[in-house]
């Protein structure tokens, strides 16, 4: 496994690291194994002030060193440390983590989007962090610290999908959260934060002006990435899907002149997600590969996800990209670029004139009861930015685990000065995407001819582009979709069996595959009995057996993280 192990307790014998490299100063000892990869933006050394360690891929790197007079990488980052020692990270862009020791004083940071995973413990004067729970857990059972479940964030775990608020699945083990960074000095460690999306004040400027700068700050994050592939000599990889996310990815870097593009599908075979984009990828001369996910034996993977997630989200939300990124393990791809949290410049979160309060998070399963806790709400200003660093970071990015063990992966959607932008657009333009879908049919239009999913026509062809009035339209349609699946519900008729367009119909499958209804029935009458608390082996009980093959999904990762780690 690639990543790193910082601890001020006893030297490790055995961690699941690969060939670690070794520093230790000032009574704490760095195990770091980079992925080999992007060698030249990482570091780790150490010199009489400091020890330094930086993973991941750096966009801005030779911004940087023009900006500072710097002639090299590690001049540079000494450079941004002497200017603001406690947070140097908020000038990087890119996906990165790691740690500064100086001093008596160290300093561990994940960056602003959260994709980079840094997981920390302090007890009985132990201190120990790493950038996976597998490698924290290890050292932990290793030196004889006891790692017990909490139940608590299990729960949270059954009913949102993710943990939240910094919670693991482990008593005593936090996670960082994007944005923040630990500081740790004579014997305490808390949680700082050095960067907030932040969604309020709003532009003034019109329709126009907001989405040609949107589209400059979006060439420039697509841009960042596709040129750092090619600084290295990697292939670049976009997925591409039935939305407008992948797309406009994929188009936009075809834009700027980029030629080695890998895009990869994974759904059920001969939806739009397939068809559509099939063509659009051999229309622009890119490489072009699809898994099928047809029949849903992908959610038999249980063991493996839990695993490389580490407990944290639920298993299923990536087990088609883990078996691509098996499938392309020769390519030579260095960054993948996702579509993840496309969803926040489009105001997923937001309502059509204003953004409610911190109050509403997305549920995977409400079979039992859950109430969000107020201290989770009181550190954001309304839903939107709740939901981005609750929702977002914690359970979608957490899903590119999957591939950061053979390439980076990031989203040009959470680049820094683009989010920042595209956060405060008038909610006007924001909401129904009416901004993204005017930005695709004014400044791509060739993009724009392929099927969209959610309307099943081309994007200009599609209803608000045809008759100008799209809240008027996108509610009708909304009201018709949400008649249609309350009919469904008490009808007990999955709404796949009815939209056949599903990416992922987890119902249909669950319905027609009898190897995976067998395999849950025994995954879950082996593993029940794990479960020792009262309280969470009957929520995770009712979820099972009361719930839809959704809600299964979810009391089966417990059960799986029971398995793997308790």
């Amino acid at each position: 496994m690639y990543g790193f192990l910082i601890t001020t307790g006893e030297i490790p014998k055995d961690i699941p690291l690969d060939n670690p490299r070794r520093l230790t100063a000032n009574g704490v000892h760095f195990y770091y194994s980079p992925m080999p990869k992007f060698e030249n933006d990482k570091l780790f050394y150490t010199d009489e002030e400091k020890t330094v360690l930086l993973d991941g891929v750096i966009f801005n790197k030779q911004e940087l060193m023009d900006a500072k007079g710097c002639g090299s990488w590690r001049e540079t980052v000494d450079y941004l440390i002497r200017e603001e020692p406690e947070i140097f990270q908020k000038e990087l862009r890119g996906s990165f983590c790691g740690a500064v020791r100086y001093g008596a004083v160290l300093e561990i940071f994940t960056n602003q989007t959260g994709e980079k995973t840094v997981y920390y413990t302090q007890r009985d004067g132990l201190f120990a962090a790493a950038s996976h729970n597998n490698i924290l857990t290890a050292y932990l059972k290793e030196q004889g610290v006891p790692v017990e479940p909490d139940t608590r964030a299990c729960r949270e775990l059954l009913c949102t999908g993710a943990l939240l608020h910094g919670s693991t699945p482990f008593q005593n083990i936090r996670r960082l959260n994007a944005g923040k960074y630990l500081l740790v000095e004579e014997g305490s460690c808390k949680e700082l934060r050095y960067h907030m999306f932040r969604n309020l004040p709003e532009h003034d400027q019109p329709l126009e002006e907001c989405i040609e700068e949107l589209d400059k700050r979006f060439r420039k994050a697509v841009d960042r990435i596709f040129s750092k592939n090619e600084e290295y000599g990697y292939q670049g990889q976009c997925d591409l899907s039935g939305g407008l996310d992948g797309r406009m990815i994929t188009w936009v870097a075809h834009d700027l002149g980029y030629r080695n593009i890998l895009n990869l599908c994974y759904s059920q075979s001969g939806t739009i997600d397939h068809t559509s984009f099939k063509k659009m990828a051999e229309d622009l001369g890119n490489e072009y590969y699809f898994l099928p996910m047809d029949g849903g034996d992908l959610l038999m993977d249980v063991d493996e996800m839990v695993d490389k997630f580490g407990g944290q989200v639920t298993y299923s939300i990536c087990t088609g990209a883990n078996r691509a990124v098996k499938d392309l393990a020769s390519h030579n791809i260095g960054l993948s670029a996702t579509g993840l949290m496309a969803g926040e410049y489009e105001a997923t979160y937001a309502e059509n004139t204003h953004i409610p309060p911190s109050d509403i998070l997305f549920r995977y399963s409400k079979v039992v009861p859950y109430v969000l806790p107020e201290e989770y709400k009181t550190d954001y200003e309304n839903n939107e930015q709740m939901n981005l660093y609750e929702e977002d970071n914690l359970l979608l990015m957490t899903s590119v685990a999957v591939r950061q063990q053979e390439w980076e992966a990031v989203s040009p959607y959470v680049d820094v000065e683009f989010l920042e932008f595209a956060y405060r657009i008038p909610l006007k333009w924001r909401t129904h995407r009416y901004a993204a879908e005017m930005w695709i049919v004014t400044q791509y239009p060739g993009a724009a001819k392929y099927v969209w999913q959610k309307t099943g026509k081309p994007v200009n062809k599609s209803f608000r582009n045809e008759f100008y009035f799209p809240k008027a339209v996108d509610d009708v349609r909304t009201m018709i979709y949400r008649c249609i699946n309350k009919a469904a519900r008490i009808l007990n008729i999955p709404k796949q069996l009815i939209f056949q367009n599903e990416m992922n119909p987890v119902e249909t499958w669950y319905r027609t595959n009898s190897r995976l209804r067998e395999f849950y029935q025994r995954y879950y009458q082996e593993n029940i009995s794990r479960i020792q608390d009262p309280a969470l082996r009957d929520d995770v009980r009712k979820t099972f057996e009361e719930g839809t093959a959704q809600d299964k999904i979810q009391a089966i990762n417990i059960l799986g993280i029971y398995k793997r780690y308790f």
